[in-house]
């Protein structure tokens, strides 16, 4: 997907576990999550992200839904996103995708 990056503080996730703002994770939206009610067939999918205007890339696992993301924006953890870009950013434009 072409896309944005955003992060946000990780608690216990959609798919159940409970993770913090060092653990490599990211949250999607609804449209690829599917019902907040149950645990989606995407949790525990590995995300390759690459930041767009460095070519920086890191490797995620899915692990919550993002309820204000569209198709194509990933929420991703303090640590992942420090990893591809800088806080005072905030919103990245990169490419993801399963792998």
């Amino acid at each position: 997907f072409d896309g944005k990056a955003t992060f946000f503080t990780p608690n216990q996730g959609a798919c159940g576990e409970w993770n913090d703002n060092n653990d490599m994770i990211a949250a999607v939206g609804g449209e690829l999550y599917g019902s907040y009610s149950k645990k989606s067939s995407v949790c525990g999918k590995k995300v390759l992200v690459t930041n767009k205007a460095n070519g920086k890339s890191v490797k995620v696992t899915i692990t919550d839904a993002c309820e204000s993301c569209d198709k194509t924006h990933i929420d991703l953890s303090p640590a992942a996103f420090a990893k591809i870009g800088k806080f005072d950013t905030g919103v990245l434009k990169v490419e993801w995708h399963y792998i």
